[in-house]
């Protein structure tokens, strides 16, 4: 009987939501005295915008996740962006271009209309990925962290990679909700 280990599949999911508010004041016949107020709290951000601001994460503006990482390497290259994480206390930045090992991912930007996924290949390397503080995403690395980080996750499970042999996909998916 063959022994197969089956990795676990992180998914760390971050979402913004955009809250608008409406409001409208009327004076009836000049009337600055009495006016009429008219509250809107639930008012709707239409799908083309959300669309627009979760395309721009991927697009040239400032801000943009748009100069991805191109290997999995210790001491992540200096002005990419993308993903990294903190191994057996060594910054590994994940391969976030180009054609993954396991052709079940696709690296760097995915998705479409208000949901954009990021996805980074690691391998090559042994140790634990400990903390919450231990996974980055973000632009501009500067040799300590990014620039302009975007997110850490909230919470994260221990994870130990055993084997050098081993991939990690970290798949890290923008909702614009």
């Amino acid at each position: 009987m063959e022994s197969r280990i089956i990795q676990p599949k992180i998914e760390i999911v971050d979402s913004l939501k955009l809250i608008g508010h409406v409001r409208a004041t009327m004076f009836k016949n000049g009337d600055f005295k009495h006016p009429i107020v008219c509250n809107d709290v639930i008012n709707t951000i239409q799908a083309d915008c959300k669309s627009y601001l979760a395309g721009a994460i991927e697009k040239t503006v400032t801000y943009a996740l748009d100069d991805l990482f191109t290997a999995a390497e210790m001491d992540p290259e200096s002005s990419k962006d993308g993903i990294y994480v903190l191994v057996g206390g060594s910054k590994w930045s994940l391969k976030c271009t180009g054609t993954a090992a396991n052709t079940d991912y696709t690296l760097g930007w995915s998705g479409s209309g208000a949901a954009r996924k990021l996805t980074g290949e690691l391998t090559g390397v042994t140790g634990a990925i400990a903390a919450t503080t231990s996974v980055w995403m973000g632009q501009n690395f500067d040799a300590e962290t990014f620039d302009k980080p975007w997110a850490t996750p909230g919470s994260w499970s221990s994870l130990t990679i055993t084997n050098v042999l081993d991939y990690l996909y970290i798949e890290w998916t923008i909702t614009i909700a």
